[in-house]
């Protein structure tokens, strides 16, 4: 059993604490007790994001202006530590945050069906649109410039140059349709940049497996992982 599931509120007894294995970030444990209230237990990748408590001031914020909104989202709930914390710091380099298992749910790692990729667009189009006049300067960046386009471009151009590992010969060709697209793919940021967008709260890792479904319905139930809910477009 892992100790840290000791640093939050439960209903009953830990009586098993299964390693989830699917996901690429976060360490995730299925937790159960004994009166069968069930836990997902997160251990925040920290190199991934170093800012664990603007994630989970993010996630607060978000989540409380989504549960006082008549007709919003379902949210999944995050539950404080035993003395009020958003997260446990166990002084090792973890930073572990629980929340409630929602119960008949599955989750995608691809699409299956029509109707999956559109249960997935309505969850998230729901979700920006419940969403639309939350004061996004209140949130902080999780990963500062992870959707400024023009901040990629200037990396890829450094990468490039530099061609560290002699890759560039093979891909010369696509590397160069990419690169001549910049103005393009650059736009919207340089019209947020000029004021002619409006800064917005948004989800920013909109894929098929952050999205939860009815086990039985298929249809959508929550949006998931909010780890990168930021300011942007």
């Amino acid at each position: 059993m892992r100790e840290e599931i000791f640093r939050f509120p439960l209903d009953g007894t830990p009586v098993c604490c299964e390693r989830i294995k699917t996901g690429h970030i976060n360490e995730t444990y299925l937790v159960t007790t004994d009166t069968g209230a069930r836990y997902i237990l997160q251990n925040v990748n920290t190199y991934a994001f170093p800012r664990t408590d603007i994630i989970m001031d993010n996630v607060a914020a978000v989540s409380r202006y989504l549960q006082a909104r008549p007709g919003a989202p379902a949210m999944i709930r995050y539950l404080d530590t035993l003395d009020g914390k958003r997260y446990y710091d166990d002084g090792r380099g973890g930073a572990w945050r629980l929340y409630r298992f929602v119960e008949n749910s599955i989750c995608l790692d691809r699409v299956e069906t029509p109707s999956d990729f559109y249960e997935c667009a309505r969850a998230f189009g729901n979700f920006q649109h419940a969403l639309i006049d939350f004061p996004a300067e209140k949130l902080g960046e999780t990963i500062p410039d992870f959707h400024n386009t023009p901040a990629r471009y200037a990396r890829l151009r450094e990468v490039v140059e530099a061609d560290a590992l002699g890759r560039l010969e093979k891909v010369r060709e696509e590397t160069a349709f990419v690169l001549a697209r910049e103005e393009r793919a650059s736009r919207l940021q340089r019209m947020r940049e000029r004021g002619q967008l409006p800064v917005r709260v948004t989800h920013n890792d909109t894929k098929i497996n952050n999205v939860l479904f009815d086990a039985d319905t298929r249809k959508a139930v929550c949006v998931i992982d909010l780890d990168t809910v930021m300011p942007g477009l």
